[in-house]
Protein backbone atom coordinates (compact mmCIF):
# COMPACT_ATOMS: atom_id res chain seq x y z
CA UNK A 1 0.00 0.00 0.00
CA UNK A 2 1.39 3.39 -0.99
CA UNK A 3 1.04 6.04 1.70
CA UNK A 4 1.20 9.59 0.43
CA UNK A 5 1.35 12.77 2.51
CA UNK A 6 -2.08 13.78 1.22
CA UNK A 7 -3.56 10.58 2.74
CA UNK A 8 -2.12 11.39 6.16
CA UNK A 9 -3.47 14.95 6.05
CA UNK A 10 -7.00 13.84 5.19
CA UNK A 11 -7.41 11.24 7.95
CA UNK A 12 -10.22 11.91 10.41
CA UNK A 13 -10.42 10.13 13.74
CA UNK A 14 -13.62 9.63 15.68
CA UNK A 15 -13.89 11.16 19.10
CA UNK A 16 -14.28 9.03 22.18
CA UNK A 17 -14.35 9.90 25.76
CA UNK A 18 -10.87 9.85 27.26
CA UNK A 19 -9.31 9.54 23.79
CA UNK A 20 -6.20 11.25 22.41
CA UNK A 21 -6.05 14.98 22.09
CA UNK A 22 -7.13 15.75 18.48
CA UNK A 23 -4.60 18.61 18.16
CA UNK A 24 -1.72 16.30 19.15
CA UNK A 25 -2.86 13.67 16.63
CA UNK A 26 -3.12 16.29 13.86
CA UNK A 27 0.37 17.66 14.67
CA UNK A 28 1.85 14.15 14.61
CA UNK A 29 0.20 13.32 11.27
CA UNK A 30 1.46 16.61 9.77
CA UNK A 31 5.06 15.86 10.83
CA UNK A 32 4.68 12.35 9.41
CA UNK A 33 3.39 13.73 6.09
CA UNK A 34 6.35 16.15 5.85
CA UNK A 35 8.79 13.31 6.50
CA UNK A 36 7.08 11.17 3.89
CA UNK A 37 7.28 13.98 1.30
CA UNK A 38 11.00 14.30 1.98
CA UNK A 39 11.51 10.56 1.49
CA UNK A 40 9.57 10.58 -1.80
CA UNK A 41 11.76 13.44 -3.13
CA UNK A 42 14.95 11.64 -2.10
CA UNK A 43 13.82 8.44 -3.84
CA UNK A 44 13.06 10.38 -7.02
CA UNK A 45 16.44 12.13 -6.86
CA UNK A 46 18.29 8.86 -6.43
CA UNK A 47 16.34 7.34 -9.33
CA UNK A 48 17.39 10.20 -11.61
CA UNK A 49 21.06 9.92 -10.62
CA UNK A 50 21.30 6.12 -10.81
CA UNK A 51 23.01 5.09 -14.03
CA UNK A 52 20.98 2.97 -16.37
CA UNK A 53 22.40 -0.50 -17.01
CA UNK A 54 24.41 -0.63 -20.13
CA UNK A 55 23.32 -2.82 -22.96
CA UNK A 56 25.45 -5.92 -23.30
CA UNK A 57 28.11 -5.64 -25.94
CA UNK A 58 26.97 -6.91 -29.31
CA UNK A 59 27.80 -10.54 -29.88
CA UNK A 60 29.05 -11.78 -33.19
CA UNK A 61 26.16 -13.81 -34.73
CA UNK A 62 28.49 -16.63 -35.76
CA UNK A 63 29.92 -16.84 -32.22
CA UNK A 64 26.40 -16.80 -30.76
CA UNK A 65 25.35 -19.60 -33.13
CA UNK A 66 28.41 -21.65 -32.08
CA UNK A 67 27.61 -21.14 -28.39
CA UNK A 68 23.98 -22.10 -28.96
CA UNK A 69 25.00 -25.15 -30.98
CA UNK A 70 27.51 -26.25 -28.32
CA UNK A 71 24.87 -25.83 -25.61
CA UNK A 72 22.40 -27.85 -27.63
CA UNK A 73 24.99 -30.61 -28.13
CA UNK A 74 25.67 -30.74 -24.38
CA UNK A 75 21.93 -30.85 -23.66
CA UNK A 76 21.46 -33.61 -26.23
CA UNK A 77 24.34 -35.61 -24.73
CA UNK A 78 22.90 -35.23 -21.22
CA UNK A 79 19.45 -36.25 -22.44
CA UNK A 80 20.90 -39.28 -24.21
CA UNK A 81 22.83 -40.29 -21.08
CA UNK A 82 19.68 -39.98 -18.94
CA UNK A 83 17.68 -41.99 -21.47
CA UNK A 84 20.37 -44.70 -21.52
CA UNK A 85 20.30 -44.84 -17.71
CA UNK A 86 16.51 -45.16 -17.68
CA UNK A 87 16.67 -48.00 -20.22
CA UNK A 88 19.36 -49.76 -18.15
CA UNK A 89 17.30 -49.50 -14.96
CA UNK A 90 14.16 -50.70 -16.77
CA UNK A 91 16.02 -53.71 -18.17
CA UNK A 92 17.39 -54.61 -14.74
CA UNK A 93 13.92 -54.37 -13.22
CA UNK A 94 12.43 -56.47 -16.02
CA UNK A 95 15.15 -59.10 -15.62
CA UNK A 96 14.50 -59.20 -11.87
CA UNK A 97 10.74 -59.68 -12.37
CA UNK A 98 11.29 -62.38 -15.00
CA UNK A 99 13.66 -64.22 -12.65
CA UNK A 100 11.10 -64.09 -9.84
CA UNK A 101 8.34 -65.36 -12.14
CA UNK A 102 10.54 -68.19 -13.39
CA UNK A 103 11.38 -69.18 -9.81
CA UNK A 104 7.69 -69.28 -8.89
CA UNK A 105 6.87 -71.30 -12.00
CA UNK A 106 9.66 -73.77 -11.24
CA UNK A 107 8.35 -74.17 -7.69
CA UNK A 108 4.82 -74.85 -8.97
CA UNK A 109 6.10 -77.37 -11.51
CA UNK A 110 8.20 -79.04 -8.81
CA UNK A 111 5.18 -79.43 -6.49
CA UNK A 112 2.82 -80.52 -9.28
CA UNK A 113 3.47 -84.28 -8.96
CA UNK A 114 2.65 -84.07 -5.24
CA UNK A 115 -0.50 -82.00 -5.63
CA UNK A 116 -1.93 -83.63 -8.75
CA UNK A 117 -2.82 -86.99 -7.12
CA UNK A 118 -4.30 -85.21 -4.10
CA UNK A 119 -6.39 -83.04 -6.40
CA UNK A 120 -7.54 -86.12 -8.34
CA UNK A 121 -8.45 -87.91 -5.12
CA UNK A 122 -10.37 -84.88 -3.90
CA UNK A 123 -12.38 -84.81 -7.12
CA UNK A 124 -13.13 -88.54 -6.85
CA UNK A 125 -14.21 -88.19 -3.20
CA UNK A 126 -16.44 -85.25 -4.05
CA UNK A 127 -18.11 -87.21 -6.83
CA UNK A 128 -18.60 -90.19 -4.50
CA UNK A 129 -20.11 -87.87 -1.87
CA UNK A 130 -22.59 -86.49 -4.41
CA UNK A 131 -23.60 -90.03 -5.42
CA UNK A 132 -24.07 -91.10 -1.77
CA UNK A 133 -26.21 -88.02 -1.04
CA UNK A 134 -28.40 -88.78 -4.05
CA UNK A 135 -28.74 -92.42 -2.95
CA UNK A 136 -29.61 -91.38 0.63
CA UNK A 137 -32.30 -88.99 -0.62
CA UNK A 138 -33.73 -91.75 -2.79
CA UNK A 139 -33.82 -94.19 0.15
CA UNK A 140 -35.55 -91.61 2.34
CA UNK A 141 -38.16 -91.03 -0.32
CA UNK A 142 -38.77 -94.81 -0.55
CA UNK A 143 -39.01 -95.04 3.24
CA UNK A 144 -41.61 -92.26 3.38
CA UNK A 145 -43.64 -93.91 0.63
CA UNK A 146 -43.44 -97.29 2.36
CA UNK A 147 -44.50 -95.78 5.70
CA UNK A 148 -47.49 -94.10 4.10
CA UNK A 149 -48.40 -97.39 2.49
CA UNK A 150 -48.26 -99.15 5.88
CA UNK A 151 -50.26 -96.48 7.69
CA UNK A 152 -52.95 -95.90 5.09
CA UNK A 153 -53.31 -99.36 3.64
CA UNK A 154 -56.17 -101.46 4.98
CA UNK A 155 -55.44 -105.14 5.28
CA UNK A 156 -56.05 -106.99 2.07
CA UNK A 157 -57.69 -109.87 3.92
CA UNK A 158 -59.47 -108.76 7.08
CA UNK A 159 -59.22 -111.25 9.88
CA UNK A 160 -62.37 -112.05 11.72
CA UNK A 161 -62.41 -110.56 15.15
CA UNK A 162 -58.89 -109.06 15.01
CA UNK A 163 -58.50 -105.35 15.34
CA UNK A 164 -56.92 -103.48 12.44
CA UNK A 165 -53.15 -103.07 12.69
CA UNK A 166 -51.84 -100.07 14.58
CA UNK A 167 -49.89 -97.41 12.74
CA UNK A 168 -46.14 -97.91 12.95
CA UNK A 169 -44.25 -95.17 14.74
CA UNK A 170 -41.38 -94.30 12.39
CA UNK A 171 -40.85 -90.67 13.43
CA UNK A 172 -37.47 -91.44 14.98
CA UNK A 173 -36.22 -92.41 11.53
CA UNK A 174 -36.65 -88.83 10.29
CA UNK A 175 -34.12 -87.34 12.69
CA UNK A 176 -31.38 -85.72 10.53
CA UNK A 177 -33.19 -86.63 7.31
CA UNK A 178 -33.34 -84.26 4.33
CA UNK A 179 -36.93 -85.50 3.79
CA UNK A 180 -39.67 -83.84 5.83
CA UNK A 181 -41.71 -86.01 8.16
CA UNK A 182 -45.35 -86.52 7.01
Amino acid sequence: MVIEPRTLRQVDFRFRSRGYNPDDVDDFLERLAIGLETLHRQIEAVGDVTPKPEAPPPVDPSLEAEMTEAGMRRMLQRSQAEADELVRVAREEAAKQVAEAEARAAEIVEKAPETLPVYGQAQELHQELLELQARRNSLWAHLVAFEQLLVEQTPLIPSAGTPPPRPVDCMHLYAGSPVAAP
